[in-house]
């Protein structure tokens, strides 16, 4: 996924097994960050409604960038949103992000591609610190 001078992004995602894309392009267009495959909760809300209302889905991959989640929920990409983890990292406590990918990979079963908001230098440094950890005990 590359942001353009105009505040688009172009590329996109490669599509599950048994799932539709609603973006096209390569793996490789948007795999900018190192991915760590986990399977945590993560509690979400739509940033743009008055009163949001607290979903849970479960993480599929977690990077310094973004999140890969499953979920019933229906989303549209583009949709902002407040997401909650449940780690030992402050950094992640809470954090702002946009849809910017969506797959169908179920009845009723949604996997999104969630960009987060930059997150502050100081945070970044902690949740890349924490993801190493966690590659380091899985080799």
């Amino acid at each position: 996924m590359t942001l353009q001078p105009d505040g688009s992004r172009q590329g996109g995602g490669s599509v599950p097994s048994g799932g539709s894309p609603e973006r096209g392009g390569s793996e490789a267009d948007h795999r900018r960050s190192r991915r760590v495959p986990r399977h945590w909760f993560v509690h979400y809300a739509r940033s743009d409604v008055e009163r949001p209302v607290w979903s849970a889905g479960t993480v599929k991959d977690l990077s310094l960038v973004g999140v890969c989640f499953r979920t019933e929920e229906r989303l549209e990409p583009g949709t902002a949103l407040h997401m909650k983890f449940n780690l030992p990292v402050p950094a992640l406590q809470l954090v702002r992000g946009a849809v910017v990918r969506r797959w169908n990979v179920g009845s009723k079963q949604y996997e999104y591609g969630v960009e987060f908001e930059p997150l502050r230098p100081e945070a970044a440094a902690i949740l890349d610190a924490y993801l190493k950890r966690i590659c380091e005990r899985a080799s």
